[in-house]
Formats: structure tokens, sequence, C-alpha cells
């Protein structure tokens, strides 16, 4: 096969012809510079000249903190009237919790007198029942004092549950 060859064209089959050192420079390694390119000061020197162009300018209007004082002053009083209301609320819980205590008060007071009530009772209905030949067998009297003693815990979980409230 015929190839035409010019001046800078070399054979890629032909092994065994050496490299004619005439004319051909290598190129050395990495990208080739432009024939423009700034140095860094040149580079450095623009940078500032583009910060300097975004100034912005800032004024502050006097009326602008009037607006805030004022504003300032409302929240200020806000707050004082809440606190004023909190410690009204405070005071009004305090109270309630005061009579609650008085009320489970009078409240045990009475289940301790209706207990004591229950039990004069039992013991006129058991006597009663003797006088009239009535009488409970040993085994009834304890199932009854059973479902009394029930009874009383019943009433004393409930308060106690309510007093823990």
């Amino acid at each position: 096969m015929l190839v035409r060859m010019g001046a800078n064209m070399r054979d890629v089959t032909d092994n065994r012809t050496g490299e004619l050192a005439v004319g051909e420079i290598k190129r050395g390694r990495g990208r080739p510079p432009k024939p423009n390119a700034m140095s860094n000061a040149e580079r450095q020197r623009a940078y500032r000249a583009r910060r300097r162009a975004n100034v912005v300018t800032v004024t502050k209007s006097s009326f602008a903190r009037v607006d805030q004082i004022d504003a300032y002053d409302e929240c200020r009083l806000e707050v004082e009237a809440l606190r004023a209301e909190l410690a009204e609320a405070h005071e009004t819980i305090n109270e309630l919790n005061a009579d609650l205590v008085d009320a489970r008060a009078s409240v045990d007071g009475l289940l301790s007198a209706v207990d004591r009530k229950h039990r004069a009772l039992l013991k006129a209905e058991t006597e009663r029942d003797e006088i009239l030949g009535w009488g409970f067998d040993a085994i009834e009297l304890k199932e009854l004092a059973k479902v009394v003693r029930a009874k009383k815990r019943a009433t004393a979980k409930t308060s106690s549950s309510a007093s823990a409230e």
C-alpha cells in the first residue's frame, strides 16, 4: 500500500526507521498558556475592583428607632399585665386548694361519723336479734364483718384518690 506522507507525517507501521530530530519540538506537559493571560497581581486588582463596585450603603432612619421604642414599650406593658393576671390566677389557685383541704377534712369527719353510726347500728341490731332469738351463726357474722370492712376500704380508697388529685 502506498501512502503519501507529508513533512509532519510519519508511517505508524514502520518500526525500523528512527526518528529524525529535524524541526520537531516536543510540547511540554499541561495546558498551554494563553497569550493574554493575567498575572496574579492583575487578577487580585480586578477582584478588588469588583468588590468595590458592589458597595451597599445603609442609612438609618431616626423614625424607625421611635417606632421600635414604642413597640418595646407596648410589649413591656403587655408583659406586666400578663404577670399581674398570672399572680391573680396563682392567688385564686391557692385559695381553692385551701378550700379543698377544708372540704376533704369535713368529708373525712363525716365518713368517720357514718362509720361510727354504722357500727352502733350493727351492735344494736345484733343485741336485738339476740333478745328476739334471731341470732346469726358465727359464720354469718364473720361474712358480715368482711362485707363491712370491704365497704370501708372502698370509701377510704376513693377519698384518698380524691385527695391525691
